[in-house]
């Protein structure tokens, strides 16, 4: 059992990076299929189950949620301390 609160936390990490990825990787263009990886599959696959969501989805799960907004900003500090932009 949960509560309202840690549904929102969990769906903010699960749904929101996922979603907000898939966006992200769909506006880079045709995504590589003849040299893949295991690992690059599953995100393509990833990719494939929520591209065609409504837009109205993204829209909740980004906008609406409360806690998907620093989950998001966790996410893009750690893309910059990875590769050490903004630096």
């Amino acid at each position: 059992m949960t509560t309202p609160d840690q549904h929102d936390r969990d769906a903010a990490t699960v749904q929101g990076i996922t979603h907000l990825i898939a966006k992200v990787l769909l506006r880079m263009g045709p995504l590589p299929s003849r040299m893949t990886t295991k690992s690059f599959d599953l995100i393509s696959e990833a990719i494939s189950m929520v591209q065609h969501d409504a837009p109205e989805v993204f829209e909740a799960i980004e906008n609406a949620n409360p806690y998907t907004r620093e989950v998001t900003k966790v996410l893009w500090f750690g893309v910059r301390t990875e590769f050490h932009f903004g630096r």
